[in-house]
């Protein structure tokens, strides 16, 4: 749970600078399961809004 909540705050930094489709390729690139990735984003983006 630690190391999806790791990924969640990169990317609601990461969303700052680069598109979801970016950040998920960055994600599966560190051999992030595409669900986990695709779940981190979205949480992320959530996240931002608020």
């Amino acid at each position: 749970m630690e190391k999806i909540e790791q990924h969640i705050n990169r990317m609601r930094t990461a969303l700052q600078y680069i598109s979801p489709q970016e950040a998920m390729k960055v994600l599966v690139a560190e051999d992030v399961k595409p669900e986990i990735a695709y779940l981190a984003i979205k949480a992320a983006q959530l996240a931002n809004r608020g």
